[in-house]
């Protein structure tokens, strides 16, 4: 079983194969994220042009501010107070990283890299890394400007505004074999998290369960088969071979399967009948 962790900065975060293994990882939606002299903001773009900001480092990193909205929906009820809630979602988070250019000589050069490398034409990952506990959390951006470049009281400050459609952070991903017992994981990040399982032999009566209410129920029997299902806050899905095979549910119908809650969840792969081997990996 692996499971993939994502975070918000604010709030840190968590995914799952059938012969038992799990994967998930963590995720969260947070606020602010912190700097101090053991944070490495290093971005990545899709062109493979990557520049990092850090307290002392070159691209002197002062601070770095997030933004992100609660869409909340409600609606009017006849002769009640206020109003009823119905749907809420995140909205886009925003990023302001701001520093300075620590550097007697070749200023021009450096403002002209820091252009380069955050190009409004490219998307790009900003990976936050902590040096003392080594954790990492990555979130996709785009960049909305042109970075601002200051030449103010002898020194060069900067200042960058990026937007992030998916407004999580993500940790990595971690994998774990799901024992006969089932598996006791921590989803520490602030939100639920998806799964990805991989089911490989033959079994009767198949079902992934996390809780005794939350279920992934397969046909009564399956031989040698190989397939993966993927849990996540977007889409949820059978494959085999990379290819469609819903078939294989009990409902081909279902559209929505069980996520990682915060928190303690117990995974477990039930079968009424084992045949040869099995195995589950999340």
């Amino acid at each position: 079983m692996a499971y993939h962790p994502y975070k918000d900065l604010g709030s840190f975060l968590s995914r799952t194969n059938y012969t038992p293994n799990f994967k998930a990882c963590e995720r969260g939606d947070g606020g602010f994220v912190l700097i101090s002299r053991d944070v490495i903001l290093t971005y990545i773009n899709d062109a493979g042009m990557t520049l990092s900001m850090a307290r002392g480092a070159t691209f002197h990193l002062w601070d770095c501010r997030e933004q992100m909205e609660n869409s909340i929906a409600s609606e009017k009820v006849m002769r009640m107070d206020g109003e009823m809630f119905t749907n809420q979602s995140k909205d886009p988070r925003y990023l302001e990283i701001s520093g300075f250019i620590d550097a007697v000589a070749g200023r021009r050069q450096l403002e002209g890299e820091l252009k380069r490398v955050f190009n409004t034409g490219v998307a790009g990952t900003l990976e936050y890394f902590h040096r003392v506990d080594n954790r990492r959390y990555t979130i996709r951006c785009y960049v909305e400007s042109t970075p601002d470049v200051v030449w103010a009281n002898a020194r060069v400050e900067y200042s960058v505004h990026l937007k992030c459609l998916d407004p999580f952070w993500y940790g990595g991903e971690i994998t774990h074999t799901i024992p006969a017992s089932g598996l006791t994981l921590e989803n520490i990040g602030d939100s639920t998290v998806g799964l990805i399982v991989t089911l490989e032999g033959t079994a009767s009566h198949p079902f992934i369960e996390n809780g005794n209410n939350a279920r992934i129920t397969f046909m009564s029997n399956l031989t040698n088969q190989t397939l993966r299902i993927i849990s996540m806050p977007d889409r949820s899905m059978v494959e085999r071979g990379g290819v469609n095979a819903m078939q294989f549910l009990s409902d081909p119908r279902l559209r929505s399967f069980f996520l990682l809650n915060i928190g303690t969840n117990i995974v477990q792969e039930v079968v009424s009948v084992r045949l040869g081997e099995n195995r589950m990996l999340l």
